[in-house]
């Protein structure tokens, strides 16, 4: 192996680590093993529930064995990434309409309001939040049951973009093929909740004395 300047070397084993996924899991090939997993997936589940889910699963699952990556930041990566192809491969634009990374924040105030609790999906911070019953979930339910047409009629319901951008999703936006997390941020809030800090039952700490959880159309 070469020698290295490093500091502690987390970053560049998370190079190697890429680097092999590509090669070994992949084949050299990354877009065709997204358009393999999408397929599959969408051929197993059609148009029945929990297809979107498991497009999302198919690539997050197995690159969640990279060293140093989380969750979270392939959800966001593969956002930017999936929305940006091209309009041949419509299962792309979908399922990266559809992801959704979930922090510490978005995850303890699902926790602190009950939300968890009154779906019967109590569970730590981490993988389990994009789990069948977890945080992910959760959110797309929510987003589902509001219908954004009230704010713009162009829009066709579902529309994941209604709840998800702030908690961390990603949705296509018209005349814009890449819709970030720093766009939400700095969008004006439609819609807010107000939760008190603290430490919620798993010992993660809850953040600022007072945070807010904004939902952005």
């Amino acid at each position: 192996m070469p020698s290295h300047d490093l500091r502690n070397g987390r970053l560049n084993q998370t190079a190697y680590a890429t680097y092999l996924f590509f090669r070994d899991v992949t084949g050299g090939d990354l877009v065709a093993w997204i358009d393999r997993q999408l397929e599959t997936a969408s051929t197993a589940f059609g148009l029945e529930d929990g297809r979107r889910a498991a497009s999302r699963q198919s690539l997050l699952d197995p690159m969640a064995q990279i060293y140093g990556v989380s969750n979270k930041v392939l959800s966001m990566a593969l956002a930017s990434l999936l929305l940006g192809a091209d309009l041949d491969r419509p299962l792309w634009a979908e399922t990266g309409a559809s992801m959704i990374a979930i922090d510490t924040l978005v995850h303890n105030w699902l926790h602190r309001t009950g939300i968890l609790a009154g779906h019967g999906c109590e569970h730590p911070y981490g993988p389990r939040c994009y789990g069948a019953k977890g945080c992910a979930g959760i959110i797309e339910a929510m987003s589902e049951r509001i219908d954004a047409r009230q704010f713009n009629p162009t829009i066709q319901p579902p529309f994941p973009g209604s709840c998800r951008k702030r908690s961390g999703g990603f949705a296509r936006r018209p005349g814009s093929t890449n819709a970030t997390a720093t766009a939400s941020m700095t969008a004006p809030p439609a819609a807010a909740t107000t939760a008190r800090s603290g430490h919620c039952a798993h010992g993660n700490h809850c953040g600022a004395p007072t945070s807010r959880v904004f939902v952005r159309y």
